[in-house]
C-alpha cells in the first residue's frame, strides 16, 4: 500500500477517530470516538457499526448493517455543524434540534482497501486504507457517506446528494 495523506474535499468534513472497546460496543463490530477540533471548538461523538449481514435479493447479494451515532457530554458542535452545512449543501442548520442520546442508522460498506481519488470519491487502484460507507438516516429519508481510514485515524462525512443535506443535518444536530 502506498503512503496516504488526507485530501480535503469541499463536499466532505474530516474528523479524527480512535477505536475503542468497552462493554457497550457490539461484539464483532467497529466502534470509534470521533473528534472535530477547529478554532478552539471541540466536537466529539461516538459512532458504532454492528457487523454486516448478507441479504440475498434474487440477483445479487447485499451486505447491510446497523449502527448508531452517540452523543458525548461536553461536545461543542457549533463549528462542526457549520462545516457540515456547507459540505452537505444543506440550506440551514436546525435552530432547535430535539436532542437525543443517539440516532440509529442502516449502512452498507461500498468497498475496502480503497484510496481517495483526486477528483473525489474512492478507487480500488492504487489500494489504500479507506472503507467508504453509506449511512441511511431518519429511516432511509437521508443518506450520507461516512468514510473511514483506521490506519490514518481519519474519517469523513461526505455528501451523497444535496437533496439529503437538510435531513442529514437535522439528524446529526440531534447528537453532535
Amino acid at each position: 500500500m502506498q503512503f496516504e495523506s488526507y485530501r480535503q474535499d469541499p463536499n466532505a468534513v474530516g474528523v479524527r477517530i480512535e477505536p475503542f472497546r468497552d462493554s457497550e460496543c457490539t461484539v464483532g463490530g467497529s466502534c470509534y470516538v470521533a473528534t472535530y477540533a477547529w478554532q478552539g471548538s471541540v466536537a466529539k461523538f461516538r459512532i458504532e457499526f454492528d457487523p454486516l449481514s448478507k441479504k440475498n435479493n434474487n440477483q445479487f447479494v447485499t451486505a447491510i448493517g446497523k449502527g448508531r451515532i452517540i452523543s458525548v457530554a461536553g461536545s461543542d458542535s457549533t463549528l462542526l455543524l457549520q462545516q457540515l452545512k456547507k459540505a452537505l449543501e444543506a440550506k440551514s442548520i436546525p435552530n432547535h434540534a430535539t436532542r437525543s442520546s443517539q440516532i440509529e442508522f442502516d449502512y452498507v460498506t461500498l468497498g475496502d482497501h480503497m484510496s481517495q481519488a483526486p477528483e473525489g470519491g474512492f478507487n480500488a487502484e492504487p489500494p489504500g486504507n479507506w472503507a467508504p460507507n453509506k449511512l441511511f438516516l431518519a429511516g432511509g429519508e437521508g443518506e450520507v457517506f461516512f468514510n473511514i481510514n483506521p490506519v490514518m485515524k481519519m474519517a469523513e462525512f461526505s455528501i451523497k446528494d444535496p437533496d439529503y443535506g437538510d435531513i442529514v443535518l437535522r439528524e446529526l444536530a440531534k447528537v453532535l
